[in-house]
């Protein structure tokens, strides 16, 4: 196994929106009922951990959640948010090349 555990950042992290892009509320999806009481375990198990945080009150955006059960009864829980994905301003980073990496150790290797 690579991975253990559920990997977290620390603290809060804020997306942002870019406020041209109209809000969506999607509609919820149906859950059947046989996993409904195993859905609400495993909400409340991601509420303790502090994966989710409950929210009250109105928002503008709503995602849908898709549910299904593996085949070792566990459930798989995904977040729909094709449409949030649109408004999201992605910040840009420079990936460095190899060449880029290279010519720099080069450089503190000699001037040192």
């Amino acid at each position: 196994m690579v991975f253990q555990g559920l990997g977290k950042f620390d603290g809060m992290y804020h997306i942002e929106i870019d406020s041209s892009v109209p809000p969506v509320i999607n509609s919820p999806r149906n859950v059947p009922y046989t996993i409904m009481t195993k859905l609400k375990a495993k909400l409340n198990e991601l509420v303790e951990e502090g994966i989710l945080v409950p929210v009250q009150e109105a928002t503008d955006w709503v995602n849908s959640l898709v549910v299904t059960e593996k085949k070792n009864g566990n459930l798989r829980l995904c977040m729909d948010s094709r449409n949030l994905n649109f408004a999201i301003k992605r910040h840009h980073f420079k990936i460095p090349t190899l060449k880029h990496v290279t010519s720099q150790a080069e450089k503190s290797i000699y001037n040192t």
